[in-house]
């Protein structure tokens, strides 16, 4: 070819040349050839052919060696983590500029362009010049989270308080957890009031949210199946739980005057968190009070 095209930074391989007599005998090995390419350097170069026959008439032919600039700049709106698209703009400086592919395979014949990118991966365009010549550039994008953080809890609620862990997720981390409008950096939260199924948004890095609800145990708070325990709570007092029971025996009924109360005062042998404790006091149901 007498016309060679190759961008900056390439390589070059001259392909010679090729010189016959008249006879048809190959006398290529005669060639002086001249010239040089800086491949690093984007102009125009000749690389000249000359041969010399024995009477000292000589002949020269010449190749033309274009060197092309192509690279791009580029910058992305948001270069730390984000819940949101970024922009990739893309600045092209191409010696013959032609056209990009971008991504999804679209042409555009615009050598500064804006591309949105919605979700992290890697992303090729591929820049052409008037000859054909191509380079591809490709962009990792990785710091892209629109994903809701996951997470779950559980604790329980004593005296005044409630005690809550949470146990969260995220591929960014999590920033924060909220109750009732208020910030906690910590999963482990202790609540200055008894809420017996809070509602805790989980806020991540870059601010995706989910919001769990929390079932708390009630400790030391019950109920008895068994109808002789007319009720059975607790008392608080001063922050200190005492589990109690009124005791009804089943032969009465009612607000029945004259039914004796009993303060049944036990021992540690006795503790318990229900009514099994009272139940195994052979006392609570033998001691007698006179009218």
């Amino acid at each position: 070819y007498s016309n060679i095209y190759l961008l900056k930074g390439t390589t070059y391989t001259d392909e010679g040349c090729k010189a016959v007599t008249n006879g048809g005998v190959d006398v290529s090995d005669k060639i002086v050839t001249t010239g040089n390419v800086d491949v690093n350097t984007p102009g125009n170069y000749k690389i000249s052919y000359t041969i010399t026959d024995s009477l000292g008439s000589s002949a020269t032919i010449e190749r033309n060696v274009e060197v092309l600039d192509m690279y791009v700049s580029s910058t992305i709106s948001e270069k730390s983590a984000t819940n949101k698209s970024v922009v990739l703009k893309i600045n092209s400086v191409v010696d013959k500029f032609s056209h990009i592919i971008l991504p999804d395979g679209k042409k555009v014949t615009d050598s500064n362009i804006e591309y949105v990118i919605s979700k992290n991966g890697t992303y090729a365009f591929k820049v052409y010049n008037t000859y054909g010549l191509m380079r591809q550039y490709n962009y990792n994008i990785s710091n892209i989270d629109k994903e809701a953080p996951n997470g779950s809890c559980s604790g329980y609620t004593t005296g005044r308080k409630s005690y809550i862990t949470i146990n969260s997720k995220d591929n960014t981390g999590v920033l924060k957890y909220v109750i009732n409008g208020i910030g906690y950096s910590s999963n482990n939260i202790t609540l200055n009031s008894v809420v017996n199924n809070p509602q805790i948004t989980i806020y991540d890095m870059v601010g995706n949210t989910k919001t769990i609800t929390c079932s708390l145990e009630n400790r030391y708070s019950y109920v008895s199946s068994d109808p002789s325990f007319k009720l059975s709570y607790k008392y608080v007092n001063d922050g200190n739980n005492i589990p109690y029971a009124l005791f009804s025996p089943s032969s009465a009924s009612g607000n029945q005057d004259g039914t004796p109360v009993v303060l049944w005062l036990h021992g540690s042998g006795e503790v318990g968190k229900g009514e099994s404790a009272f139940k195994n006091c052979s006392s609570l149901t033998s001691v007698t009070i006179p009218n």
